[in-house]
């Protein structure tokens, strides 16, 4: 899956530039994906984002 990897580098990307504001919309869309999927979404010190 391209696509899956091309989202890691995105989100590495803006992580290095600190712009953790932009990162929170996309984590909220992913959390919200994992709710239905059943799964938990972590941030980088492992609590529930």
């Amino acid at each position: 899956m391209r696509s899956a990897g091309a989202i890691s580098l995105s989100t590495s990307r803006l992580k290095q530039v600190g712009e953790k504001n932009l990162l929170k919309p996309l984590r909220e869309t992913a959390q919200a994906i994992s709710n239905e999927l059943g799964f938990t979404v972590r941030d980088d010190q492992g609590a529930i984002a």
